[in-house]
């Protein structure tokens, strides 16, 4: 899944301004020369200017509602290494290495192994700590009824 769906809902309502900015230009020239209510040639020159301004808006809102994700947080599948997260790609942890990573840098739970065990890289609070991420309490679960 991807981002924030009202990110998605603006980047097409945003959109739905480029037609009427782009007619707006288009017909000022055409339709309103020699009459009383002709305007000056700027006017045409800033709808198309608006018209690039609402494409560059579009394409911002779509890249954040494509690159964000929904921020659920990532579950471990099976006993082994392997995690799942909800967008159903499976991170891997480093060949030797004993703590979760992530690809968005440290968890706040670095000093803590898989297992809930302190590791000698930080104070490690215990899975039962009120800063234990739920992938530490599950496999620390898991680890108890196994």
């Amino acid at each position: 899944m991807r981002g924030n769906e009202q990110l998605w809902y603006r980047s097409w309502i945003q959109l739905s301004g480029f037609p009427i900015q782009f007619l707006r230009g288009l017909l000022k020239p055409l339709l309103l020369e020699d009459t009383a209510f002709e305007r000056p040639s700027l006017e045409p020159v800033a709808n198309f200017a608006r018209c690039l301004v609402i494409l560059i808006a579009t394409w911002s809102l779509q890249e954040q509602w494509r690159s964000t994700g929904t921020g659920l947080p990532k579950v471990v599948t099976e006993t082994t290494d392997e995690c799942s997260s909800s967008d159903g790609s499976t991170p891997r942890l480093p060949t030797g290495s004993s703590s979760w990573s992530s690809a968005s840098g440290p968890s706040p739970d670095a000093g803590v192994e898989l297992g809930g065990r302190p590791s000698s890289r930080g104070s490690g609070a215990g899975p039962r700590s009120a800063h234990a991420s739920p992938l530490v309490r599950l496999a620390s679960a898991r680890e108890a009824w196994s």
